[in-house]
């Protein structure tokens, strides 16, 4: 198996305005990449988004004072992707992950959509104005597996 990971630069943004009336605030998180050169045909292609603060129905938030992030969808070149969840309890992490060689072009596009709370006590901002989500690279990490 051969790993790309997806590392910055991620473009992120809210996808609403703050309000006091919403609990929580969907952000998008977009990066695009070129097609791994070399593939054959029906060669798998896992996409693999690890997180230790995502909490899905299958994989509750493990730890106690981290923000919790809801994954909300995966887009490849504006294409819903169905992941599937995972707890790895050795390292107390959550892997999203979904096949995407039938779907990949010479160049993507990744998005991914997850609500935050609206507090952000827990996510150090002093770097970053409060006006953009938090770095990508502080919650997740995103590789690609390409599998022999």
């Amino acid at each position: 198996m051969h790993t790309i990971r997806l590392r910055e630069p991620w473009q992120r943004e809210w996808t609403q305005a703050a309000s006091s009336t919403y609990i929580t605030r969907l952000a998008r998180y977009h990066r695009r990449f070129h097609r791994p050169s070399g593939l054959i045909d029906q060669q798998p292609v896992i996409l693999v988004l690890h997180s230790c603060r995502l909490v899905t129905s299958t994989a509750p938030l493990r730890h106690g004072n981290t923000l919790p992030i809801h994954p909300c969808s995966f887009l490849l070149n504006s294409q819903p992707l169905p992941f599937d969840a995972q707890l790895d309890k050795s390292a107390q992490d959550t892997h999203l992950s979904v096949r995407i060689d039938s779907i990949l072009e010479p160049y993507n596009q990744l998005e991914i959509l997850c609500e935050f709370p609206t507090h952000h006590s827990s996510i150090d901002t002093e770097s970053e104005p409060v006006e953009l989500p938090p770095l990508f690279a502080d919650w997740a990490e995103v590789t690609i597996e390409i599998h022999d």
